[in-house]
């Protein structure tokens, strides 16, 4: 749906975060999307690193590797700690598994379903942004009226046939 919203001009009635944008034009997602993604989480992630400078460097930050990053610091191994040492990579580890590895399936699927209808040379030039206006037409959310304007739902066993009046 989204290919054929660009190809043909029409407006996309969704809003999405900056990284599936950033996805669908094949950029790299970093840790600044968090940010629009997670506000919350984002700042905890970032006060977390601020803290882990006044600690020892192998001081136990009561946080373990697992799932939740996608990954262990040791594989096969239990959870590592969490220290001062390894913060940083825990912070970025944590953020891009929330935005891209949790759900690489359907973003990939909707990087496909774009480019049955249009060519990735036709978003080369384009930024995350600027996808956002060429999709919806403006920044920011979509409110539900406006998508209830937007959108009709036909149901098609019910419907006359194209060309017939109906009832």
């Amino acid at each position: 749906v989204i290919g054929l919203c660009l190809l043909h001009g029409v407006k996309f009635p969704l809003f999405f975060c900056r990284h599936v944008y950033k996805t669908m034009l094949d950029r790299k997602v970093n840790y600044a999307d968090y940010a629009y993604f997670d506000p919350h989480n984002h700042a905890m992630l970032l006060s977390m690193v601020r803290d882990s400078a006044g600690m020892d460097e192998d001081e136990d930050m009561m946080l373990a590797w697992d799932e939740t990053v996608g990954m262990s610091a040791n594989p096969g191994v239990d959870a590592a700690p969490v220290t001062p040492r390894n913060v940083h990579a825990y912070v970025l580890k944590k953020a891009h598994y929330d935005m891209v590895d949790r759900v690489s399936e359907e973003l990939a699927a909707l990087r496909l379903g774009i480019f049955d209808v249009i060519t990735p040379q036709d978003l080369a030039d384009l930024t995350a942004e600027d996808l956002q206006l060429l999709l919806s037409g403006r920044g920011g959310a979509v409110s539900v009226s406006e998508l209830k304007e937007a959108l009709s739902f036909v149901d098609a066993r019910y419907a006359p046939p194209p060309g017939q009046p109906g009832e």
